[in-house]
């Protein structure tokens, strides 16, 4: 335990043993994330609106608690930056998972119903859907890429405070998105496909400003992360095509696939 509330920046990598992706404690984390999302998703879907449900109108409930828990999650983490006397301007909020989980706050707490109760409320209905499309078309994978490949290796895995949050704020951001496609709350939508991958374009711009100016590194556009599965790309000249690569993949993937389900399914 003695380092438990060291950042990547305080701990002393010749005395503390971080680990290795894909080692014993990163799949165990790994099996845990995949049962807590099963268990949490067939939970939401039987806390249906209607009386035949289990657990009757208690999804907004579990949103909120959703939200609640990343909320406490985040200012602990400052708390303990503050308190290792890390600068805490290499911790704004500008990475994607951070970005996706102000966006699943702001989705959980917004004053909609669930599928067809949305469209009641024009304003926050609009926005429900296009957050909705935008954590499922760049939050999910980012969470999921940060889980599958994380970048704080350097920690120990269980006994330090920013390791244990950094899974378990990737859980439930990736967790909470499952929930809500399961329950066809988060509708896959071509027609946000453009808006979501313009608003990504105008951060990226922007963030990329702020990490020359500052000389960050905020979401990896800059250098690449250790172990970045997009490394491959960089033989090309600019490991940043495979942004746009991977961009592409996922939306032909996570649009294209449920588009081509449906209209098989229909005939």
């Amino acid at each position: 335990m003695d380092f438990f509330w060291d950042t990547v920046e305080t701990v002393d990598r010749a005395k503390c043993d971080g680990f290795s992706h894909f080692d014993t404690g990163h799949i165990i984390w790994l099996v845990f994330f995949l049962c807590v999302a099963a268990v949490c998703t067939r939970f939401y879907l039987d806390a249906g609106e209607g009386r035949g449900s289990a657990f009757p109108n208690c999804r907004r409930r579990i949103r909120i608690v959703f939200a609640v828990l990343l909320i406490i999650g985040e200012v602990l983490k400052y708390v303990v930056v503050a308190k290792a006397g890390v600068p805490l301007a290499g911790y704004l909020p500008l990475q994607l998972c951070s970005i996706s989980v102000i966006l699943v706050i702001v989705h959980a707490l917004l004053p909609v119903g669930s599928g067809a109760d949305a469209d009641q409320r024009p304003v926050s209905g609009v926005f429900y859907r296009y957050i909705g499309n935008f954590l499922y078309l760049i939050g999910l994978p980012a969470g999921l890429a940060a889980l599958l490949f994380p970048s704080w290796t350097a920690l120990p895995i269980l006994a330090n405070f920013m390791s244990l949050h950094s899974f378990t704020t990737h859980i439930l951001l990736v967790t909470y998105v499952a929930m809500l496609v399961a329950a066809k709350e988060i509708r896959p939508e071509i027609r946000t496909v453009p808006v979501c991958v313009c608003a990504l374009i105008v951060m990226a711009i922007g963030v990329y400003f702020f990490d020359v100016s500052f000389n960050m590194n905020f979401m990896y556009l800059v250098h690449l992360s250790p172990a970045s599965p997009i490394a491959p790309f960089a033989s090309l000249g600019d490991y940043r095509i495979g942004y746009a690569v991977i961009l592409a993949a996922l939306i032909l993937i996570l649009y294209g696939v449920p588009a081509l389900v449906r209209r098989t399914s229909s005939r």
